[in-house]
């Protein structure tokens, strides 16, 4: 089909309606970047896709992996003794022994088998104890108000948070979004968006530039009566192009029929994904990322350099019933990640395949029975062929609580030792963006500067 055009807005104004649009949701700084986007765009090479897993309701990472061998304040003796009732078995952790911490033991969650072994082939790697940071915080700062991120503990706000990386500030885009919007040029001729959510629409992927697009694991719905690829087409068919086709002069109606021209595409497109090798879980998860595998497998047809996904996992608000929950939850997430892992080697793509976990916020080191409470640093894993796996990046704090834990902020709530932008950018700058950009998709990033913007992970 042919591109619908819109006589009412020439292509300076056009312009001029984005370079405003883009004014209001950045700082001078990036308009001033845009030639070195496009530069960039020009001179980059080879396809990379970044998946965000994200686990919704606060992830308590403090079972999720756990210190067995150690310095004081990581030993097994600490770690029970912190989480009492919640305390994991130590004979049924999954060991695992970080090349960067010689003679410390770790153990991932008996349910992770596929998160261990990818751990142990150097795939996987955890990175400790981040989370929302406006800059570089100590307990006593804290305990001041000084320098804090507002609303902490508040789901919506933390999410939020970790989803746009500018905590306090008005909500327009999110950190990935933003990458996107950098690399956007590099997918030229596509007729799908950089940026693609398995999971609903969510401010993380919203840019200034890039739209994304939201579909589900079966696909998209196709318009109804109407086969763009029908030849004859039917009257109603006939119909419906011929008013795709019209020329617009209303700003509203060009909008609404530009939508539905790239549903309309995106649906024939999506209509011919190949299948995967590899056989994923029949499970929410496993579904997302079964459909992503698909549409990475399609990467040629369909023009793309950059893809941008996102996928999600429910269930983390774990107050209650947590040992239980996190058995289901925890082989969840473990089972479709290795199933989308191997499928990235069964296209020979795994080094250009990056998937991170992130949530809302980390939970209390201390039980409120059979649960925990809202907390604040958490730990998360990044897999794929480029990890600098079989290592644990920052730093893991003690498992006790304040005064032997000068992280501890109550109930063992943990105080951030590396932000959302260290840990972004670290992503951002593997995809391709430029290392002097990086302020341009995080603008707190330079307050960070003294602790290094680019973690070793990548």
């Amino acid at each position: 089909m042919k591109a619908h055009f819109n006589t009412y807005v020439p292509p300076r104004r056009r312009f001029l309606r984005t370079l405003l649009g883009a004014a209001a949701g950045y700082t001078t700084p990036f308009l001033l970047d845009l030639d070195r986007m496009a530069a960039f765009a020009q001179t980059g090479g080879g396809y990379k896709a970044i998946v965000c897993l994200f686990l919704y309701g606060g992830n308590d990472s403090h079972n999720m992996i756990v210190p067995i061998v150690g310095p004081a304040g990581l030993t097994y003796g600490d770690y029970a003794a912190a989480r009492t009732q919640l305390a994991l078995t130590q004979g049924s952790l999954l060991q695992v022994a970080p090349a960067n911490l010689p003679g410390q033991v770790f153990g991932f969650h008996p349910s992770m088998a596929e998160l261990q072994n990818l751990f142990i082939q150097n795939r996987c790697a955890v990175v400790a104890n981040v989370g929302n940071l406006i800059r570089p915080l100590t307990r006593a700062q804290y305990m001041s108000g000084l320098g804090r991120p507002s609303q902490l503990f508040s789901h919506s706000d933390q999410t939020n948070a970790w989803m746009t990386s500018l905590p306090n500030q008005p909500l327009q885009t999110g950190w990935t979004g933003r990458i996107a919007d950098y690399v956007r040029t590099m997918n030229s001729n596509s007729t799908v968006s950089t940026s693609i959510s398995l999971s609903g629409t969510n401010i993380m992927q919203r840019g200034r530039y890039v739209v994304p697009q939201a579909i589900s694991t079966g696909g998209t719905r196709a318009v109804a009566l109407y086969n763009p690829s029908a030849n004859p087409q039917t009257a109603v068919g006939t119909a419906i192009e011929s008013m795709l086709l019209q020329p617009r002069r209303d700003l509203f109606d060009d909008y609404y029929m530009d939508t539905l021209t790239k549903s309309v595409d995106l649906n024939r497109v999506m209509a011919t994904l190949p299948n995967p090798t590899v056989t994923f879980p029949n499970t929410g998860l496993g579904n997302q990322l079964r459909m992503i595998a698909r549409i990475i497998r399609a990467r040629g047809t369909l023009n793309m350099t950059r893809q941008v996904f996102f996928c999600s996992v429910g269930g983390y608000d774990t107050h209650a019933s947590q040992l239980s929950s996190h058995t289901t939850l925890y082989q969840q997430i473990s089972q479709a990640i290795g199933a989308f892992y191997n499928e990235t080697v069964a296209m020979g793509i795994q080094n250009d395949c990056l998937l991170f976990t992130a949530s809302d916020f980390g939970r209390t080191l201390a039980a409120n029975g059979a649960g925990t409470d809202h907390g604040w640093g958490s730990h998360h894993l990044v897999v794929g062929g480029s990890v600098q796996g079989g290592k644990l990046y920052g730093t893991f704090p003690p498992m006790s609580y304040f005064p032997a834990n000068p992280y501890d902020v109550g109930q063992g709530r943990l105080l951030p030792t590396s932000s959302i932008d260290q840990y972004g950018a670290t992503i951002a700058q593997w995809f391709g963006v430029q290392a002097a950009d990086l302020p341009t998709v995080f603008p707190n990033l330079p307050n960070f500067s003294s602790q290094g913007w680019v973690m070793p992970f990548l």
